[in-house]
Parts: C-alpha cells; sequence; structure tokens
C-alpha cells in the first residue's frame, strides 16, 4: 500500500501532477518568449529569418558600439555602418562579385576541451 497524502492523493499523483504543470509552465515560457522577440525586436526577427524585403544578410561587430551590416533590400546588396550616431551607408555591392559564405561546422566537444586543455599543465 503506498503512503497518503495529506490531501488523499498518492506520492504518484502528486508527481504527474507536477510534471503537468512543469510542462505547462515551460510551454508558456516558449510562447511568451517567442511572442516577446518579435514584438521587441521590431520585425528584426522576421528579416533574419528571411521574409519581407529587407534581409540582414551579416552582421560584425567593430566594437560594442559600432558594427558593419551587410543588408540586402530587393536586388540590391548595401554595406551600412551603425553605431552611436546616425546609421550610414557606406557603398553598394554587386551581388555578383560577393563571394559564397563560408560553411561553419560547430566545434566538436573534444576539439574544444583539448584547446582549453592545451594551456594547462595537467600533474599525474
Amino acid at each position: 500500500m503506498t503512503p497518503a497524502v495529506a490531501d488523499g492523493g498518492s506520492y504518484g499523483w502528486m508527481l504527474v501532477q507536477t510534471l503537468a504543470a512543469l510542462a505547462a509552465v515551460c510551454l508558456l515560457a516558449l510562447v511568451a518568449l517567442r511572442w516577446g522577440l518579435r514584438r521587441f525586436a521590431g520585425g528584426a526577427l522576421d528579416g533574419v529569418a528571411g521574409r519581407g524585403r529587407i534581409r540582414v544578410l551579416e552582421r560584425v561587430a567593430l566594437d560594442p558600439r559600432r558594427a558593419l551590416v551587410l543588408v540586402e533590400i530587393g536586388p540590391r546588396i548595401l554595406l551600412v555602418a551603425s553605431g552611436e550616431g546616425p546609421t550610414s551607408l557606406l557603398c553598394e555591392i554587386d551581388p555578383a562579385t560577393l563571394p559564397p559564405v563560408p560553411e561553419r561546422r560547430p566545434a566538436a566537444f573534444r576539439d574544444v576541451l583539448s584547446r582549453a586543455l592545451a594551456g594547462r599543465s595537467v600533474a599525474p
């Protein structure tokens, strides 16, 4: 016989209720984050995802306050400088002259760990 809880239910039933509540909270947090990011990003996520007329192809931070941004607007590709002051158009780039984007492969955990441990001397 399983021990009874103060309200008359079993510990198994309480575990099921707790897991269901946890799943509901996680789902609610996911929905809130997706809605909040879209709302507060001002539609910027739509452009990054490829929907809309304007897409940010690439962004490179020069320092914490300045960046170069490669923007596609229809058939045009623009290089824009953004920072503390007004945003400046640096140049328009012919899409045919852009090199292909190099494929970025995520580093394996083993490689990251070996690089991190390479600078440390491990005593036997």
